[in-house]
């Protein structure tokens, strides 16, 4: 991140142009929030009539041939139709990790693109295991390994085999003639490609006060036994929403107690959830049954908010997992734009059509509360004149998602209590001040609760901060490069999640040093989500050449991780087959 993936590929326009008039132009396929990126980095950098570009959103009924007479085209993952009848010069995958599955009808559409030079632009071609590398190389068209049979068989079942160093000797082969990776460290000519101002990172463990302890202790011994009653049955994975939650109590209690409900925390326990272990189609009606069914004979169903492949017996639970995101990001899951109550359309507009295309006013007027959806976002507009905050899903329905998607409004000004992470984090803070009073910090958590407790403190201290969150429009947001020193508060077991969240500190315009400090609490989950990091890193590290082999993480989070999450090394024998 912050290396010039976008100027290096700008550059490669400019000097390889194509000479075949009926093949000229370079599609760009970006995410929404990089849209705006491109289009300011291409009219800043580039001289003014050096190209045509077009942002295809703008129209969707533009015809290939029209598509044609423009230098480059700019869209979205989500964008389908004419692109496929188009002859492309250029292909070029920003963040190409988000095609990481190669089930997925993104990932097969991308593949089906017609175009002469093909490119792939990531921070983290592999994130998890390292089956993900094959969707890359698919779409790159690299012989032999493009074909999944090759891939499978001399790369992801030898290395599902135990047998990583030879199968990460290949993959390294295989990505040094491919990859061209730019790291801080990486020279040209014997000097660096870009001089950063040095960062260190410094990891601050600490105890948790007596009644801390006492709290996290008794909530650790109630999860352990939810989570060993679903891995005695034999369910862990069937019940992977419930079983995050779980971990995410645990994870909160780190930061603060007020963070955890113990409504929550029983709403996880085996048998709360009875769509979790049956049928999801049971739930629904005969007519989504049908369509849902239709979908499954497809190969590859995707969730429509990830666009990551869905397993079909855990359909509920994953898009419910992604909704929730959705939901407290206030972006569209489509386009990836901001929501707002202006912005919608009641679904009286489409009535008319769905009914003529067969559907049954009760699969296309009633919701999961049985009402009008128009009626119900009438009571959410009146609900919130009065100052009230309704949630879209209960306590119970909620799952491990990286905000605190549970959590009400906290009234933290009433009764207000610190906690060990807090009373750390400005300890660090206030000794910033006192040694480099111009210094500006920026703390990182993934609840938006422990955003609210952390306020009353900094307003205690009179020091004065801005909250920036997934919320604020693009205007809004901060030139994160103004901060150098990072506060990590809580932890993610994807290292790559939290090395893009420093990133955006320690990267190109940044004029000072960058100090990175990660609060951990002792003896608790959060030490084993940090060697979980370690695990992944070490994953990645090594598929590029750079360091040992060693305890390789096979998917997301397998059931070996649960365990160790849980219990910690050694707690249980190897059952990662259970996916």
């Amino acid at each position: 991140m912050g290396l010039g993936k976008t100027m290096q590929t700008i550059a490669t326009m400019i000097l390889n142009r194509s000479e075949d008039r009926e093949r000229r132009t370079t599609l760009i396929v970006a995410p929404t929030s990089l849209i705006l990126q491109w289009q300011e980095e291409i009219k800043s950098r580039v001289r003014a009539g050096v190209f045509k570009v077009f942002f295809l959103p703008e129209r969707k009924n533009m015809t290939s041939n029209r598509l044609k007479q423009y230098d480059i085209v700019i869209t979205t993952y989500g964008t389908r139709g004419e692109l496929f009848k188009v002859k492309w010069h250029r292909v070029v995958l920003d963040e190409a990790h988000i095609v990481k599955n190669k089930n997925t009808r993104s990932a097969r559409a991308c593949v089906q693109l017609n175009s002469s030079l093909r490119w792939c632009l990531t921070g983290t071609p592999i994130q998890n295991k390292i089956g993900e590398l094959y969707s890359l190389i698919d779409f790159l068209d690299i012989k032999p390994y493009c074909k999944w049979e090759k891939f499978r068989d001399e790369i992801e079942k030898p290395f599902k085999a135990g047998k990583h160093k030879r199968v990460m000797k290949r993959v390294q082969a295989l990505l040094k003639a491919i990859c061209l990776r730019r790291t801080k460290a990486s020279q040209l000519d014997g000097k660096p490609i870009i001089t950063l101002k040095p960062k260190t990172s410094s990891l601050i463990e600490v105890d948790f006060t007596g009644p801390e302890r006492e709290f996290y202790d008794s909530m650790q011994k109630k999860v352990l036994l939810k989570f060993n009653a679903y891995l005695k049955a034999g369910t862990v994975m069937q019940n992977y929403s419930n079983v995050l939650v779980l971990l995410l109590r645990l994870r909160q209690a780190c930061c603060h107690p007020k963070l955890v409900s113990e409504k929550t925390l029983e709403a996880a326990a085996p048998g709360a959830h009875p769509q979790a272990v049956v049928d999801p189609l049971e739930a629904l009606t005969p007519e989504i049954q049908t369509r849902l069914l239709g979908m499954k004979l497809k190969s590859g169903y995707e969730c429509p908010i990830c666009f990551d492949a869905i397993r079909w017996e855990r359909l509920l639970l994953d898009v419910d997992m992604c909704f929730v995101e959705m939901y407290y990001r206030k972006v569209c899951p489509e386009c990836r734009g901001p929501i707002g109550v202006h912005t919608l359309v009641s679904v009286d507009a489409f009535l008319k059509s769905a009914k003529k295309a067969g559907m049954k006013e009760s699969v296309i007027e009633v919701n999961g509360n049985g009402k009008r959806v128009k009626e119900e976002a009438e009571e959410d507009l009146s609900a919130k004149a009065k100052g009230k905050r309704r949630k879209l899903i209960s306590d119970e329905e909620s799952d491990d998602d990286d905000d605190d998607e549970d959590q009400p409004e906290l009234d933290v000004e009433d009764g207000w209590i610190s906690s060990t992470k807090i009373d750390q984090m400005m300890k660090v803070i206030l000794k910033i001040r006192r040694e480099s009073p111009h210094d500006k910090i920026i703390v990182f958590t993934q609840f938006r609760g422990m955003m609210d407790l952390c306020e009353t403190p900094l307003r205690g201290s009179k020091i004065g901060f801005v909250r920036y969150d997934g919320s604020m429009t693009a205007d809004q947001r901060l030139n994160l490069t103004c901060a150098n020193h990072v506060i990590i508060l809580d932890f993610w077991w994807n290292v790559a999640v939290e090395n893009q969240a420093v990133d955006r500190v320690h990267r190109f315009g940044q004029e000072k040093e960058v100090s990175v400090h990660r609060i951990s609490i002792k003896n608790t989950v959060e030490q084993r989500i940090l060697q979980l990091q370690a695990e992944k890193q070490d994953m990645f590290n090594n598929a590029l050449g750079e360091g040992g082999v060693k305890g390789l993480s096979k998917n997301r989070l397998g059931l070996n991780d649960l365990i160790q999450l849980f219990r910690g090394s050694g707690g249980g024998a190897d059952l990662s087959d259970e996916e």
